[in-house]
């Protein structure tokens, strides 16, 4: 079966194939000069560090069943994955030490001995041009990715999912998935995840079931989550069962599943509030285990919401994470992209709400470096901040009166603020903290924040 040319492949101009004639080449599998042709254009490509286009037309040869050129090119497959994927690396190897003659499946053995060497275990079984084409494009996909090409992306894996092998159908299908919910087509992961979930493979089901789960949920569907969750604890791995019966006991917790499912139905699930806020949780919910890759995402989804209080808050979060590699320039660089999605005029909001993450985490320092910066309505919000860490209290709260004729919306902030100062205190400040945060909360009419206030204080 021949491919259609889908990326054009970008050659140097020392290179003699001919474009047109590649293409040819392209739908005559197996034909000595036309192998030889791609075999030229690969080397090419190869030499030029277009890694992820040389695999493609290396991949075609080994399709292609020449041979002689496709052990070949097989072998050089693997020299180009053995830094990425040994898995893949050692598929190539064994399949040109198995079918190719004289030097090629020398070096191919020889090879294979090296990689396998200390801690990889060997592979002893034969491996089918059908497996190293399949995982080859998995890796051609996520190089692409990693390019910014998402369309040509999609497309490697999208071969990949077609692949008579189970496995590579499912660390394709869920890789598809990751990268269709990065890209926003959510119906499109969704379907890409419930493949790879429904061929119950290890390593990756688990995955993609617990990921089908939160796109259901996202997109309303309370029953498929659930169902989805349920099935992530049958067929995930440890931390798999472990996410999945969280996320089932956090539906648990919202009451019956039919009545919460039948008011999801009625959300609008366009509105900046509803999709910020989700994320926001979402991205909470994934730093609590640990993934702090999805938890950006979520981060980010809700920066782009432009919401005046998610997106925000997404982007301090993001700053948070940048921080703890980059200090104070990485934060820079996190808060400014809301300069970027044309949100500007949220980025003193982003200032003040950072702060609030360092000082919850104990960095009181950095946090009123990063109350400094805030200007408009979110100049009150961090002055009342500062007076919060500092104990002065009747400032504090002249300011929040501040606050709520300017920003009432960054009151449940200062709230969550002063609450989680008092928990860095003992005594006496401690309690004098709990205080200001259970009048902010009666001032500003939370109840939420008049209940943990309240708590705080009896405790």
């Amino acid at each position: 079966m021949t491919r259609k040319i889908t990326r054009v492949p970008q050659l140097s101009p020392e290179c003699g194939v001919n474009l047109a004639f590649l293409a040819m080449a392209a739908d005559l599998p197996g034909d000595r000069p036309s192998a030889e042709m791609m075999a030229e254009c690969a080397e090419d490509l190869a030499t030029h560090g277009r890694t992820a286009d040389a695999l493609e037309w290396f991949s075609r040869i080994v399709e292609g069943r020449e041979p002689e050129l496709g052990p070949h090119a097989a072998l050089r497959i693997a020299g180009l994955l053995v830094d990425y994927d040994l898995v893949t690396a050692q598929a190539a190897l064994r399949y040109a030490a198995d079918n190719g003659t004289g030097d090629v499946a020398e070096f191919a053995a020889d090879n294979l001995r090296i990689v396998t060497e200390g801690e990889v275990p060997a592979r002893t079984e034969p491996a089918t041009v059908e497996e190293i084409v399949g995982r080859t494009a998995i890796l051609r996909g996520l190089l692409l990715n990693a390019e910014g090409d998402t369309a040509a992306a999609a497309e490697a894996l999208q071969q990949a999912v077609d692949s008579p092998i189970p496995d590579i159908t499912a660390s394709a299908a869920f890789e598809l998935g990751n990268l269709l919910e990065d890209d926003g087509d959510l119906a499109r992961a969704r379907d890409a995840y419930r493949q790879a979930a429904e061929l119950r493979r290890p390593r990756v089901s688990g995955q993609a079931a617990v990921n089908l789960g939160l796109v259901l949920s996202k997109q309303m569907d309370v029953r498929g989550a659930h169902a989805a969750y349920g099935l992530a604890v049958e067929v995930g791995d440890p931390d798999d069962v472990a996410k999945g019966n969280r996320l089932l006991e956090q539906l648990a917790g919202l009451g019956d599943l039919d009545e919460v499912h039948a008011r999801a139905q009625q959300l609008d699930l366009t509105d900046p509030d509803l999709v910020g806020a989700s994320a926001i949780d979402a991205g909470e919910k994934f730093l609590g285990d640990g993934d702090l890759e999805s938890a950006l995402r979520a981060f980010e989804k809700a920066m782009d919401t432009g919401h005046p209080v998610h997106a925000p808050e997404g982007a301090a979060w993001v700053a948070a994470a940048f921080y703890q590699v980059e200090g104070m320039r990485g934060a820079e660089a996190a808060i400014g992209r809301l300069s970027e999605i044309g949100r500007a005029d949220l980025t003193p909001r982003a200032w003040f709400m950072f702060g609030c993450r360092l000082v919850d985490g104990g960095n009181v320092k950095d946090g009123e470096k990063a109350w400094k910066r805030p200007v408009g309505d979110a100049r009150a919000a961090a002055e009342c901040g500062r007076h919060v860490v500092r104990g002065k209290t009747a400032k504090a709260e002249a300011a929040f009166e501040e606050v709520l004729t300017a920003a009432p919306d960054l009151a449940g902030h200062l709230g969550g603020l002063a609450l989680q100062v008092g928990d860095l205190y003992s005594g006496h400040r401690a309690q004098a903290t709990y205080e200001l945060a259970l009048r902010f909360g009666e001032r500003a009419e939370l109840p939420w924040l008049i209940e943990q206030a309240r708590a705080s204080l009896a405790r």
